[in-house]
C-alpha cells in the first residue's frame, strides 16, 4: 500500500504479545470508526477491506437511501453507503471535533463477496476486545428495521463503541439494490 492510494489498517503492534503470555478471554477484532457524531462504531476488522482517501462520489439519482453513490477504487466500481442515514444519526455537527482533528477516508467493507464502501469521519483502527466484555444495546431505542444492526457495546479508549452487525447491513443493502432495479424505466414514445 502507498501512502498515496490507501491507509494501513492501523490500532495495534502485531509484536506487543510475547510468545509466554497466555490468552484466557477468547477475543474478538473490531474496526473502529466515527462517523461524525462523535460517537465510535465498529465492525468486524475481517470484513475491512481496506481503507481509502476520500474522492468524489459519482451521485446515483434513482438510488434510495441509504445510497449515496458510486466510486473507483483500485480498478473497480464500489457502491457508496451514507451510513448515518441508515441509522437515523443528527447531521447536527456542532459536537464534532474541529475540522484538523477529522481524516475522513472511505472504509471498504466485503462482506461475502458484497463490497461497499463508508465515509467515516475518522479511523481509530483495530480493537482487540474480549467477548466478555461486550454488552448488549438497548433495541428500545430503535424500534424500526435499522435496530436490527446494531450488536452490542464495549469500551476502548476511544469511549463506547457501538458494534454495527455488517451481515444485517448488507441486507438492508442488498433489499435497497433490488429496488433500484424496480424502478420504472422511461418507454420511447411511440411512433
Amino acid at each position: 500500500m502507498t501512502d498515496h492510494d490507501s491507509t494501513e489498517l492501523v490500532g495495534r503492534d502485531p509484536d506487543s504479545q510475547t510468545t509466554d503470555q497466555v490468552v484466557d478471554e477468547e477475543q474478538e477484532s473490531y474496526f473502529v470508526i466515527n462517523l461524525g457524531n462523535n460517537i465510535p462504531y465498529a465492525f468486524q476488522a475481517e470484513y475491512v477491506d481496506h481503507v481509502a482517501p476520500v474522492q468524489q462520489v459519482l451521485r446515483v439519482p434513482t438510488a434510495p437511501d441509504p445510497l449515496f453513490g458510486i466510486v473507483y477504487l483500485r480498478q473497480r466500481i464500489v457502491t457508496v453507503v451514507d451510513i448515518t442515514k441508515m441509522l437515523s444519526l443528527s447531521s447536527d455537527k456542532k459536537e464534532v471535533k474541529a475540522d484538523w482533528q477529522l481524516d475522513p477516508r472511505f472504509v471498504v467493507l466485503d462482506i461475502d463477496g458484497v463490497s461497499f464502501a463508508i465515509k467515516a469521519d475518522k479511523v481509530f483502527g483495530i480493537s482487540d476486545v474480549s467477548i466478555d466484555s461486550i454488552k448488549a444495546v438497548d433495541q428500545k431505542a430503535s424500534q424500526d428495521e435499522s435496530g436490527k444492526i446494531f450488536g452490542g457495546q464495549f469500551e476502548d479508549p476511544n469511549g463506547v463503541v457501538t458494534i454495527l452487525r455488517a451481515d444485517v447491513l448488507v441486507s438492508i443493502l442488498l433489499e435497497n439494490q433490488s429496488r433500484v432495479g424496480e424502478l420504472p424505466t422511461p418507454k420511447a414514445p411511440s411512433s
